[in-house]
């Protein structure tokens, strides 16, 4: 798996961009400045990584010196700054289709460029080199192809753009751009694309000697975004000066794109290429890059309705028979080096066999102690039993509390509650409840907290709390109780992510435990794409009378929301995924703050205030009108005391207490049970009309979240059960009260260290 793993991120990271294109051609489309847009991707790539950075890397990092400073700033400058704009604005003459495929010089001129620098090697004389040469020619006779031959045109996929400005303006650019823009505006979009793609190259070369100096991956690419935020902002000040109106965000396309750009491309993306550098090399990464080009051809013709000519399917093949050549001839340059290698350290092992033998007979003896331990362990049956279903009592009790907040906060928003007001008091609530119990039971046997991890506390309290709350209570006034249900149901495939990302969670596709683990995000995946394309037949409430309140506000909320707009619905469905990416990385992030702080009370206690504090903040720049901070006998205070007292309070502890146990995707992975629950009960308190497709894409998530079970049972099944998954902590007295004596490290935590 380790040798695939390179590959299968290099996919991922053509897909990723292949995102970027689309999201960013809608977005320039509807008129954002080029300049203020890379501004704010790198400013939201910054907020992502700074956490991650701090938490995961800042003890084993080395000193860094004013030389390495001065060549991070250099690559930040060349590889993101310079290249982003020159990028953006050549996207403005072009299209997304012409900009992916002229990106496909980036893995002739990388390639040029690290023979070069003797950074690659060219055999000819071997089957392996001419392989890399027949794939770098495949891939130019690709990019010259789809620039000097059009052909007959094929009639997009689909003719409704997912962005706002509908199919004429989306006809009118593929138009502009492909048939009736001059040929001087197509060279002069095609030139500026080959020299950001030129920079570009330059920056992935130069990146694995930064990479043997410095080999933090993730700080080097927070140190390049935070740079490059300061250079963009300069820029885009020089060159957008007395225009103010450049600078807003609004909830369309340009946020979109940059929310995007910056958390994904810019963040993700960027760490992952970083890694697949120091693992492969320069070349191999850019020589994956002519897939995105077939992605993009698909997904512009799909979301925005371009249109695509035959010169560019040619193309495409052409392109993928370049990388699948290079990435041949790199495989078998590999295995015979491996081979080698192999041949070599035969030699060693026959010189320390009986040195081997002496060790093995020790193993044998420590596994014979281990197993009589184990016996002894496993003896009481009904106590084993109740440990190990615990978890999943706990993760369903969660979701139940999940299922009434949805349905409460959606009855309070429909009474005319505000939503950063609302934030407040449900995080005051929560404090009031947690405080005091954390310093009753905990504060005894609590360590002393240190200053830095009470910053990681209350950026993991902005994080979860005050920034994925806020964003999940507007997204709430455009949506429904059951579409925010349905929509948090991307939790397990972003949580999934981000714990491969770091290294807390593992897929063994050759084993029956990870194809069951990817068949579950499958499934959940599918089951949120039925929910929001498919709608189908209506079913009739459960209850055509409301329980929760009285009036006609909620009716009247509903029927705004099934005749809504289009863009309303996207920007609804934006908002709330977005907080569960926020959402998400809080979950990651407990598991290494548990490790540290293993008190579950006070950590939960201690973001609670910070929260508190921050939501006040938020909610007197958001609200002025005292009138609006009143609290009256109806469904907003039970809205405040549920969402505060049982929802913040108990079901945040329970969330902290199953991340520790069982894992962050774990946890995740029991949301598509919280769906079914949404849609009875608010089916049933406000009366709701639910849709056949709601009822499909419950069943898919639920078969998802079972499928993704059964994997992580039968992986602890097979490495001695539920220690293989435990945090270790360094209480003692958590220790005896839970009757754990194991601080067995798992592959989770090995891979971490």
């Amino acid at each position: 798996m380790d040798g695939k793993k390179p590959y299968v991120i290099a996919i991922i990271i053509q897909v990723i961009y292949t995102g970027l294109y689309v999201v960013s051609k809608a977005a320039f489309d509807q008129g954002m400045n080029t300049f203020v847009f890379i501004f704010y991707r790198q400013a939201a790539a910054t907020l992502l990584l700074l956490p991650l950075a701090i938490i995961l890397e800042r003890r084993n990092a080395p000193a860094m010196s004013l030389r390495l400073f001065t060549k991070l700033f250099m690559y930040a400058l060349l590889g993101n700054t310079i290249t982003m704009n020159m990028y953006n604005i050549s996207l403005k003459y072009t299209s997304a289709t012409v900009a992916s495929a002229t990106s496909n010089s980036v893995p002739v001129v990388t390639f040029f460029l690290a023979v070069l620098l003797r950074l690659e090697v060219i055999r000819l004389r071997t089957l392996s080199g001419v392989a890399k040469a027949a794939g770098v020619a495949l891939c130019l006779a690709g990019v010259l192809v789809i620039a000097l031959y059009a052909g007959p045109a094929i009639s997009p996929l689909n003719h409704h753009r997912a962005f706002s400005g509908g199919i004429h303006e989306a006809a009118a650019a593929a138009e502009t751009s492909s048939n009736v823009g001059t040929r001087t505006r197509w060279m002069k979009g095609t030139f500026l694309m080959l020299l950001s793609n030129t920079t570009w190259s330059l920056w992935i070369v130069l990146q694995a000697s930064v990479l043997k100096e410095y080999p933090n991956k993730l700080l080097a690419t927070l140190i390049q975004c935070a740079l490059s935020t300061l250079q963009s902002l300069l820029l885009a000040a020089a060159v957008v000066r007395n225009d103010t109106a450049a600078w807003r965000l609004r909830l369309d396309a340009g946020l979109l794109a940059v929310a995007y750009t910056g958390f994904v491309v810019t963040g993700v993306s960027f760490y992952l290429q970083a890694w697949c550098i120091e693992k492969k090399g320069p070349v191999f990464l850019a020589m994956s890059n002519p897939l995105c080009f077939v992605f993009t051809i698909f997904c512009s013709s799909f979301f925005l309705g371009e249109i695509v000519h035959l010169g560019s399917i040619v193309g495409g093949v052409l392109l993928v028979a370049g990388l699948y050549s290079v990435l041949w001839g790199k495989s078998k340059e590999h295995n015979i080096n491996m081979q080698l290698t192999l041949a070599a350290a035969s030699t060693e092992q026959v010189k320390h066999r009986q040195e081997e033998d002496d060790k093995m007979d020790i193993g044998g003896d420590e596994e014979e102690e281990i197993k009589r331990q184990g016996k002894m362990a496993a003896s009481p049956e009904q106590q084993v039993g109740g440990e190990m279903k615990k978890p999943y009592v706990i993760a369903m009790m969660i979701q139940v509390i999940y299922a009434g907040m949805f349905v409460v906060s959606k009855a309070a928003f429909d009474h005319g509650f505000n939503t950063f007001v609302f934030i407040f008091y449900r995080q005051a609530a929560a404090t009031l409840l947690l405080l005091p119990l954390a310093l009753l039971l905990e504060r005894k046997n609590a360590r002393s907290m240190s200053f830095m991890l009470l910053l990681k506390l209350f950026l993991c309290a902005f994080i979860g709390n005050t920034f994925s709350l806020n964003l999940y209570n507007v997204s709430m006034k455009f949506t429904s109780a059951t579409v925010a249900s349905a929509a948090s149901n991307s939790l397990p495939v972003i949580t999934f992510f981000l714990a491969l990302v770091t290294r807390m969670e593992s897929v063994k596709l050759r084993s029956s435990s990870g194809i069951a683990k990817l068949a579950g995000l499958a499934l959940c995946f599918a089951g949120v794409m039925v929910l929001a394309l498919y709608k189908g037949p209506a079913l009739n409430p459960v209850n055509h009378h409301h329980i929760a309140f009285a009036g006609d506000d909620a009716r009247t909320s509903r029927a705004t929301s099934s005749s809504s707009s289009r863009g309303a619905w996207i920007r609804g469905i934006f908002l709330m995924v977005l907080a569960n990416v926020t959402w998400s990385i809080w979950i990651v992030l407990q598991a290494a703050v548990l490790k540290e702080f293993p008190n579950k009370m006070l950590v939960t206690a201690t973001q609670c205030v910070f929260s508190t504090v921050q939501t006040l903040v938020v909610a007197v720049a958001a609200e002025r009108d005292i009138a609006r901070w009143k609290l009256r006998l109806d469904i907003t205070l039970l809205a405040v005391l549920y969402t505060g007292l049982v929802v913040t309070g108990v079901s945040y502890y329970l969330q902290a207490w199953c991340v520790e146990l069982k894992g962050p995707v774990f946890l995740a992975m029991s949301n598509p049970l919280c769906l079914l629950l949404t849609i009875f009960s608010s089916s049933f308190l406000l009366a709701d009309i639910v849709h056949l497709g709601s009822i499909i894409g419950g069943i898919l998530l639920v078969g998802g979240l079972y499928s993704v079970l059964w994997g992580k049972s039968t992986e602890m099944m097979d490495g001695n059960g539920d220690e293989h998954h435990k945090i270790p902590t360094t209480a003692g007295s958590e220790k005896e009260n839970n009757n754990d004596s194991t601080t067995t490290k798992s592959p989770l935590q090995q891979s971490i260290v």
